[in-house]
């Protein structure tokens, strides 16, 4: 089974060598994709044989993204019969009870669309260092967050219509044993630093993108909220099973179509305690 990964970026320097090592990985780099909306800060000068497709640069739009995305991705699978469509700071990694790895899960899950169980990683920056880019980031992050907002249909083997974000799509949500971890939340320095260019970059409207616009401080305080949760269970153990079906049902139960047939949900389900990541799962990324 052939595979494409596609993602969307403009000047992630933190990112997109996480993004490239982790599905270079496991797929060759020529069959991964970057659109680039007009990178100009050198981080993708050394991305090997990565297929990068250059638009211009203009005031982000979320609208207009999701839009371009649904034509490539429906192009792709005239050549793919599977393409895995995520933003460059996710990460998809299968149930290692179920499958080997996402190479493994692309080729024997039973869903034409799958939605990803969402994990907001998190940096616990009353116990854990900044990022050391010369480690992998699993094996310096330990806790993660279950967030409904990450699950996404993020496999796919036939042409959807994506919401805004990629939240939704014109297929009802299947879950299959398959996680996202989100890194968005994953390092105060590296979060910081990504803030102040969505801060500073164009956007299509004054509200657009507001949670990406805020100042450092409610930031930073979004982020240490997580030093006081709760801990919870350990991740592929029944314990958090358990947690993460009630989570994942809870969710399905607000998914409803809107207008256009994009399957979208309210309010958000967030979980309660952190979920603790495997340490064999360092080996990921």
């Amino acid at each position: 089974m052939t595979v494409a990964v596609l993602t969307m970026v403009y000047n992630e320097p933190e990112f997109v060598p996480i993004w490239v090592k982790y599905y270079g990985s496991i797929f060759p780099q020529e069959q991964l994709y970057i659109i680039d909306h007009g990178t100009d800060d050198g981080s993708l000068d050394h991305v090997g044989k990565v297929n990068i497709i250059r638009i211009p640069r203009t005031p982000k739009n979320n609208k207009q993204r999701s839009a371009l995305i649904r034509h490539i991705v429906a192009g792709l699978l005239n050549y793919y019969k599977t393409v895995i469509t995520v933003d460059v700071d996710e990460m998809l990694i299968p149930d290692p009870r179920h499958y080997k790895d996402l190479a493994d899960f692309c080729e024997n899950r039973t869903e034409s669309v799958v939605t990803s169980i969402g994990l907001n990683v998190v940096h616990l920056t009353a116990s854990e260092a900044d990022y050391d880019s010369a480690h992998p980031v699993l094996a310096q992050r330990k806790w993660a967050q279950f967030v409904s907002p990450m699950c996404k249909p993020s496999v796919v083997s036939k042409p959807v219509t994506f919401g805004d974000g990629f939240h939704g799509c014109t297929v009802p949500p299947a879950f299959q044993h398959l996680y996202m971890f989100h890194l968005r939340y994953f390092d105060l320095k590296c979060g910081l630093a990504r803030l102040a260019r969505t801060r500073a970059m164009e956007w299509w409207s004054p509200k657009a993108g507001s949670h990406q616009r805020v100042e450092d401080e409610q930031w930073i305080n979004s982020l240490n909220r997580y030093n006081t949760m709760k801990k919870g269970a350990l991740l592929t153990t029944e314990a958090a099973d358990q947690q993460l079906e009630q989570l994942c049902q809870d969710f399905l139960s607000r998914m409803t179509p809107d207008a256009r047939g994009i399957y979208n949900h309210k309010p958000p389900v967030v979980g309660r305690n952190l979920i603790e990541i495997p340490e064999s799962f360092s080996a990921h990324f």
